[in-house]
């Protein structure tokens, strides 16, 4: 028997309390069987997106009156990320249209992923993280894991505006390392990854011997410590008909129907606002 218990007497606690990765846990495990039971995903996102709206509205009722500024989305302190995860969810490739995205085995093994994942890994799955491989120190190869990941780069944001031609990308997605190569990236960091100077041709991973490389292995290694997962490693060139699995990754450009993240914002405080007269 399920029972329903109040456990607070002030909404703004329940709030105040979110875990955004829980939730964004919940959020995802909830769809993987209705995926499987072939539900529409037209629908799918649709439901979602109103229990979305519905949890942001019943926040923007409840908040002080002082805060219902009607020109921005109005969201506790421990949400301020939710519509980038829910942005993510939504542009993962598990939810897209399988008109746009061929390819059922990666399908079903992100939605395996998705059932079985931990809530931080699960925000990963979703928000891939994009590192400038040009900008890594070549000393990363001599320390330890910890260190390394304290050491990193800023993430730049998953979009296509944040690739340079000059520049060599990680985007760490959990499931996949992929490596982005533009053309004209530093020959010494192309060599260090593929174990060749030139850009042309198949592309594979293949880190060499030196500080670099090292580097770049270590990251790679840093990344996955302590996980259970193993993610395949893909290497793009700029220029190569191949990019576009790459670029289906980067989760803050529009894609399969939905905005980009300004606009996905603007789309959710438009919903909250119109739900109910505030």
């Amino acid at each position: 028997m399920n029972m329903c218990l109040p456990v607070v007497d002030n909404v703004d606690d329940v709030y105040n309390h979110m875990d955004v990765s829980t939730t964004i846990n919940m959020f995802a495990k909830s769809i993987v069987p209705e995926i499987y039971k072939n539900f529409s995903v037209v629908t799918i996102r649709e439901t979602l997106m109103q229990q979305i709206v519905d949890i942001l509205h019943q926040y923007r009722m409840h908040c002080p009156q002082k805060s219902k500024q009607p020109n921005y989305l109005l969201l506790p302190k421990q949400l301020r990320l939710f519509p980038l995860y829910i942005l993510g969810l939504f542009n993962n490739i598990a939810l897209r249209p399988s008109s746009t995205e061929p390819g059922s085995d990666l399908k079903s093994g992100l939605m395996d992923l998705m059932a079985t994942c931990q809530d931080h890994e699960v925000l990963r799955l979703l928000v891939p993280r994009l590192y400038p491989v040009h900008l890594l120190d070549p000393q990363l190869g001599q320390m330890r894991p910890k260190d390394i990941l304290n050491s990193l780069p800023t993430p730049l944001q998953a979009s296509q505006r944040s690739l340079n031609a000059d520049g060599v990308y990680l985007l760490d997605s959990f499931f996949t390392h992929s490596f982005w190569i533009g053309r004209t990236a530093s020959p010494v960091i192309v060599e260090a990854l593929t174990g060749q100077q030139s850009v042309s041709g198949d592309l594979v991973y293949n880190p060499s011997q030196t500080s670099i490389g090292l580097a770049i292995e270590a990251v790679r290694d840093a990344l996955t410590h302590n996980t259970w997962f193993s993610p395949q490693v893909c290497v793009y060139a700029q220029d190569s008909a191949a990019a576009q699995h790459f670029h289906r990754l980067l989760i803050q450009d529009p894609s399969s129907g939905f905005p980009n993240y300004a606009d996905f914002i603007a789309r959710i405080h438009d919903q909250v606002l119109l739900s109910k007269s505030i």
